[in-house]
């Protein structure tokens, strides 16, 4: 019996140290994209969106983003993972899980300032922001073809 459940345990710790380094890559990669978009000027709100549609949960994703980035970036990644919650509980959570990998004192505050507002309306502003198309050109109404040619000659 002995024979039989040793390999087992073995077995079995083989797997599960080798499904925490996947894991531990699938986090290394997340960052890299994460400063990647960053470097490309993408929003805060649309990189927490691709980490979401990557599998994360909206926790984990604005915590490693938050992780990631500069500090210039973290209180607008949190804000976006904060905002983009479905509920009051939802951002507490998400709050929480930035609050544990932030240190900075101010950055600290500022988040719990974003986790407090989300109840009273705080979001409105980035949520308006994402909904509202660029704005259209208004000029003057001289089209041109682009040969540099006037409607006059």
């Amino acid at each position: 019996m002995k024979t039989i459940v040793l390999p087992l345990v073995l077995s079995f710790s083989l797997v599960a140290s080798s499904g925490l380094a996947v894991a531990e890559l699938g986090t290394g990669e997340a960052e890299s994209t994460v400063i990647t978009m960053l470097d490309e000027g993408r929003s805060a709100g649309s990189i927490i969106e691709a980490l979401v549609t990557d599998g994360r949960s909206l926790r984990a994703a604005t915590a490693v983003a938050v992780d990631a980035a500069g500090t210039d970036s973290k209180i607008d990644l949190a804000r976006a993972g904060i905002c983009a919650s479905s509920d009051t509980a939802q951002a507490e959570k998400v709050g929480e899980s930035v609050l544990g990998v932030v240190g900075d004192d101010a950055l600290v505050s500022k988040i719990r300032t974003a986790i407090a507002s989300f109840a009273t309306g705080g979001c409105a502003s980035i949520r308006d922001e994402e909904r509202t198309p660029p704005g259209v050109y208004e000029g003057g109404g001289n089209i041109s073809g682009g040969t540099g040619v006037s409607p006059s000659n």
